[in-house]
């Protein structure tokens, strides 16, 4: 199984490479939440990661809901409560 890495924007282990090396945008787009790190988050990153996670939100995190089970269990981060 190949390990999957965390997107910053969804938070789903669902990128194959790093977002970010040494500062720099992978290039790979997310599949769950669309994020393409390099571009989307030009010119300032915090920013453009905060935007597209709240506007991702208020669309009720669309792309997650094509997921099938099995995806969902292995992609997709189950926040525990506390």
């Amino acid at each position: 199984m190949k390990l999957l890495f965390q997107c910053p924007v969804c938070l789903n282990y669902s990128l194959e490479e790093p977002a970010y090396l040494n500062g720099v945008g992978s290039d790979e787009i997310c599949y769950i939440c669309g994020f393409q790190f390099g571009l989307d988050d030009y010119p300032d990153k915090d920013e453009g990661i905060v935007l597209w996670r709240t506007n991702w939100e208020k669309m009720g995190s669309p792309t997650v809901r094509y997921l099938s089970s099995e995806e969902k269990t292995r992609y997709y981060k189950v926040q525990q409560a506390q």
